[in-house]
């Protein structure tokens, strides 16, 4: 099955590693993916790397029509507290809202099996208790950070 992974980042990396070890060869989309960051995780030989725009719907129908994607796995975010979302929020809103309307409206006007999206790891990182470890549940209390988080 073709999976397309949006973003190259922490997640998207090491979730292309992991595809690569069960053998798959996994198409990432990013605009700068850092491939010095992304070498020292995995073997840059064994994924396709596509240089683009979240933001480009047309070419999103393009990479998913091409490669017969049957899955996609969308981390494509930029997080409202890093500093190039605090220079240029509007953009940042763009990439988080758009690019994600972007990535469902391919898949439903492409019959992609499946989507799974990938949440910021604000929701757990940021937890009002400070004390508390182990396991994470969907049922953590997040503190107010950004506008993700009430």
């Amino acid at each position: 099955m073709t999976i397309l992974i949006t973003g190259a980042g922490l997640i998207g990396t090491h979730l292309s590693k992991s595809l690569i070890d069960k053998e798959e060869i996994p198409i990432v989309l990013d605009i700068s993916p850092q491939l010095e960051a992304i070498g020292t995780i995995l073997d840059l030989n064994k994924i396709k790397i596509i240089y683009h725009d979240i933001l480009d719907f047309e070419f999103i129908v393009k990479i998913v029509k091409d490669n017969e994607v049957k899955c996609i796995i969308h981390t494509t975010a930029n997080p409202l507290l890093n500093v190039g979302a605090q220079e240029d929020p509007l953009n940042s809103i763009k990439i988080n809202t758009i690019g994600t309307a972007n990535i469902l409206e391919a898949s439903r006007k492409l019959d992609v099996n499946k989507v799974i999206f990938i949440s910021s790891a604000t929701l757990y990182t940021n937890k009002r208790e400070i004390n508390e470890y182990g396991k994470l549940s969907e049922e953590n209390v997040t503190k107010k950070t950004n506008i993700y988080n009430d």
